[in-house]
């Protein structure tokens, strides 16, 4: 689980990097005040199924600048209390934010385009473009399996053949490009 936790970690730490390090140059009518993601995080048995969340992510938009975006990054425990409260100033870019799915391309492994699929989410099941790649911790080979439509990460599933797998999973949004064709 420490395994899980550390990668979640890396992610969130990775995200931000791109977004601080990397350009904008998307346009700022693509955003709004109040525009918001939330992911949440579930953890399951290798064979079984996806248990109660353990936490939520969600980023909100409070202010549009012309090249900045300030977003409130809120992470919550299952019952939806606050555990850390954040505001960051992301460069405009219209790939999304929080977990946007140009991340893909700045992780570090070799990232391979599945095709589309399907993705069963709160808002039925919808059209995602699917990627997978693998990375290895002592001897445990983990596999991601990431859905992306929108911009945006819709769900990524961590899988090994040992402990504990873990889902990401888009639970809350208003953007509706997320969701919608």
């Amino acid at each position: 689980m420490a395994i899980a936790v550390l990668v979640s970690a890396a992610l969130i730490a990775t995200v931000f990097y791109f977004f601080v390090m990397g350009g904008g140059g998307g346009d700022d009518d693509d955003w709004h005040d109040g525009d918001f993601v939330e992911w949440g995080t579930y953890y399951y048995e290798l064979g079984g199924e996806p248990m109660d969340p353990t936490g939520y992510q969600r980023y909100t938009i409070t202010d549009v600048g012309i090249q900045w975006l300030t977003i409130n990054y809120t992470m919550m425990d299952m019952a939806r209390d606050v555990l850390y409260y954040q505001e960051m100033h992301l460069a405009i870019n219209d790939t999304g934010f929080g977990f946007p799915a140009s991340y893909l391309t700045s992780i570090g492994y070799e990232v391979t385009d599945l095709g589309l699929d399907t993705v069963e989410t709160e808002w039925g099941n919808l059209s995602a473009e699917h990627y997978q790649y693998s990375y290895q911790v002592s001897e445990v080979v983990y596999t991601v399996d990431a859905w992306t439509s929108g911009g945006f990460l819709i769900a990524e599933r961590t899988s090994a053949p040992v402990g504990l797998q873990m889902l990401l999973i888009v639970t809350d949004t208003n953007i509706s490009r997320i969701y919608s064709p």
